[in-house]
């Protein structure tokens, strides 16, 4: 569409490319040249011993050869190790990011299971509040990026809630500290007028079925121990789908499907879950005025 743009946009990642090559290869050239010193150090140390000292101490010259041969066969051996190092050097950073990360997931794990999640409610929700709440995206060193709040809240059961702004104000932040994938800088997210600890909120996340913008499908309904064919096929002729994808030996046939579409079998698999509470982030987004999922909704 605009060849100019194009062609910038694959100079400056083909400056990237040459610069990084570059790196690698003086990173290779520094390898091989502290490789090569050794060996010629060695080399050379090796003919003083042969050569040399023998002149000196010639009462000792069979010895200095065994000790010389000995060396010419380790050193084939030792120069593979030596050689192999830099290949090892790299594999050591990449088991030690793999370790960082398996030991951030491991923590989220131990802190969502290490305690005992009493139930938060024995007969459903009546209510939803975030009292004074916060939150800010940080960079590393700590420094807030963009914040929300505070924010004084209250949804009751039954109730439909429209959140309406621009782009970039806060909505879809909102929503995930709604739903308990964040958790408030300050102030709280209650249940039923009392505050939810962190050891509560995986509990709290059952009650919600989510469609968030950046949403991923899957063509099987993960963790529905029972499934309703007949209301599966239902759902997909309700949303105009049932001619392009259907829904047999418990996967759906199509998920090559438009964006609109997507989010329309989204709102199936959410529907199916037959959650307390539904959070949809802009799902009427991509769809036509007369599409069924408005109506739905």
């Amino acid at each position: 569409m605009n060849r100019q743009k194009s062609d910038d946009l694959f100079d400056h990642i083909d400056t990237l490319s040459k610069e990084t090559e570059q790196l690698k290869v003086n990173v290779g050239l520094q390898q091989v040249t502290t490789l090569m010193f050794s060996r010629i150090s060695f080399y050379l140390l090796l003919a003083i011993l042969v050569f040399i000292v023998p002149s000196f101490h010639a009462s000792h010259a069979d010895e200095i050869y065994k000790i010389s041969t000995t060396i010419l066969f380790i050193i084939g051996p030792i120069g593979m190790v030596v050689s192999s190092l830099p290949t090892l050097s790299q594999s050591n950073v990449a088991l030690e990011n793999l370790s960082e990360l398996e030991t951030q997931l491991d923590g989220v794990i131990i802190e969502m299971y290490s305690q005992k999640q009493p139930p938060l409610v024995s007969d459903g929700f009546k209510e939803i509040q975030l009292d004074k709440a916060t939150f800010s995206y940080q960079d590393k060193h700590g420094k807030p990026l963009f914040s929300i709040g505070p924010i004084n809240l209250s949804i009751e059961k039954g109730e439909m809630v429209f959140i309406v702004g621009g782009n970039g104000s806060g909505k879809s932040t909102l929503l995930k500290l709604l739903t308990g994938l964040y958790y408030p800088s300050t102030g709280s997210l209650d249940l039923n007028r009392e505050p939810i600890d962190r050891n509560q909120y995986a509990s709290y996340r059952e009650l919600f079925a989510i469609i968030f913008t950046d949403f991923h499908l899957f063509d099987k309904l993960y963790g529905l121990s029972t499934i309703d064919d007949k209301q599966v096929k239902g759902l997909l002729r309700l949303m105009q789908l049932e001619k392009k994808t259907k829904y047999r030996e418990g996967e759906f046939t199509q998920l090559d499907l438009s964006t609109g579409q997507k989010k329309r079998l989204a709102f199936v698999a959410a529907i199916l879950e037959n959650k307390p509470i539904y959070i949809f982030d802009e799902l009427a987004a991509d769809q036509d005025s007369f599409s069924s999922l408005l109506n739905s909704v």
